[in-house]
């Protein structure tokens, strides 16, 4: 073992064991007769059903069956940026020889240790972090309410334990950077070009602009692929094809890794906030924690899409005249990603969640049920800065011995300068609480980002139907650490 580095797998917020990520070794060395050997040493577990209470109960509370694994670092790689469309991030270590000498020792002795796979405080970064302290017992000190891969890899970085990393971007977000510095027109010809599977002359002069086509051009032939709407007798022999043109017209020519995405980069993953609010009159004070993760309103540049991942995030507020206290919501488990549809690879917007939340009576007052929630559509990077979305959403409760209902909204987000952000809503619903009604909602939210993790909030809500209206305003202050 010559080299070790960290590897972090970006989320798929769809997954429930990787919706924050995954966090790996990768060691590197050579076999006894010189051949070169690249493997991964991963800790997870295997989701076997989709029965989210039981899901949730087990990974939380009961545990699930860990495995500690030593795997061909190709075939992960393979698997995860391939098959599930993640980009990995390779942080090498600085270790020395003794140092690497005493990881591999210990990565050994752990060969037939049985573990027990517990999401909040038993996982993947856990183990990994439990690794590094062999050589760096300090990374134990940072405190963390929730170990999340990315928690591991911010602590290495503090501790001075990594160099600066590579980047193994999926075809799909390959084609979504480079998007961004083509043309409408550009991107049609090259979409006119993989579909006639045309390779560029080998002859023409070397330009950023042609640099950046080519590249796209790989990127959407082996998409099509992945996705299997290229077969191999079509997509290989036109890769070479691409291949020998940029052999011959840009051989020094290289992409680089935007460093604004690197998982370092990330806002904490667990935040609280408190404030006050008006709602009918009534002066209520606010507090929210969010163990994991992260909210729309928060800073989502690290991401090719806003999103939102909530777990076990609860919510309360209490009377300043009446002195009572409510159960705002408890959100289990919800998820947001308003992904912008694009010219090469479209893309759809989606959400889900489920927990206890309020839904409004015929009077427009609010009433907490349990409920779950979903829903899907679209959304459209009108701006590099606005997104436009739309979603149907609908939802079922157990209020008044069950009911559906239907939520369907428009939204707008504008990413703003000196990191602030402006999230507008339109809602229409129909059916909350079993009443048949149907009534318009409206929010405007103002955040404004400040050094040191603190955001300050601004809300404005507004429902009104069948005569009846009610207006919510209030401020927060949210630390995110």
């Amino acid at each position: 073992m010559e080299d070790v580095s960290l590897v972090f797998a970006s989320e798929v917020l769809s997954m429930p064991s990787s919706m924050m990520g995954h966090l790996f070794l990768k060691v590197s060395g050579r076999h006894a007769d010189g051949r070169p050997r690249e493997h991964a040493v991963s800790f997870f577990t295997e989701p076997v059903s989709w029965n989210l209470p039981k899901l949730f109960y087990d990974s939380l509370i009961g545990g699930m069956q860990g495995y500690f694994s030593l795997t061909p670092f190709q075939q992960e790689a393979e698997l995860y940026i391939g098959k599930e469309g993640r980009n990995l991030w390779i942080y090498p270590l600085r270790l020395n020889a003794a140092e690497l000498g005493l990881l591999q020792a210990h990565i050994i002795e752990l060969k037939h240790v049985r573990f027990t796979y517990f999401f909040q405080r038993y996982n993947c970064a856990t183990l990994v972090k439990h690794l590094l302290a062999i050589n760096r017992p300090s990374v134990l000190s940072d405190p963390e309410w929730w170990t999340s891969p990315k928690d591991v890899v911010r602590s290495a970085v503090r501790h001075d334990l990594v160099d600066n990393p590579t980047a193994l971007t999926a075809a799909r977000w390959t084609l979504r950077i480079i998007q961004e510095d083509l043309t409408a027109t550009e991107v049609a010809h090259v979409a006119q070009q993989v579909a006639a599977a045309k390779a560029p002359e080998a002859n023409a002069p070397a330009t950023e602009k042609g640099f950046l086509q080519l590249k796209a051009a790989q990127a959407l032939n082996l998409y099509l692929y992945e996705t299997d709407q290229r077969t191999r007798t079509v997509w290989a022999p036109y890769a070479r094809a691409l291949q020998q043109t940029e052999k011959t017209t840009y051989r020094d020519w290289t992409l680089e890794s935007n460093q604004r995405r690197d998982p370092v980069n990330a806002p904490p993953d667990t935040q609280w906030s408190v404030g006050v609010m008006q709602r009918q009159g009534d002066a209520r004070v606010f507090a929210e924690i969010l163990p994991a993760s992260h909210k729309l309103e928060d800073d989502n540049s690290l991401y090719f899409a806003e999103s939102s991942l909530a777990l076990l995030n609860v919510a309360i507020s209490t009377s300043l005249d009446k002195r009572d206290i409510k159960l705002e919501r408890a959100t289990i488990y919800g998820v947001e990603s308003l992904l912008p549809r694009d010219a090469l690879t479209g893309g759809w917007s989606g959400r889900f969640r489920m927990g206890w939340d309020q839904l409004r009576d015929s009077q427009l007052q609010e009433r907490g049920a349990w409920l779950v929630e979903g829903g899907l559509g679209v959304t459209s990077r009108m701006h590099p800065d606005v997104d436009l979305y739309g979603l149907a959403v609908a939802g079922a409760s157990t209020a008044r011995r069950g009911h559906v209902y239907a939520r369907p909204e428009l939204g707008v987000i504008v990413r703003q300068v000196y990191g602030m952000k402006t999230i507008a809503r339109l809602v229409v619903s129909h059916n909350e609480l079993k009443t048949g009604r149907t009534f318009l909602s409206s929010e405007l939210l103002q955040t404004k980002r400040f050094t040191g993790g603190v955001t300050v909030m601004l809300h404005l809500r507004h429902a009104q139907g069948h005569g009846q209206h009610q207006r919510e305003t209030g401020v927060r202050l949210k630390y995110q650490f």
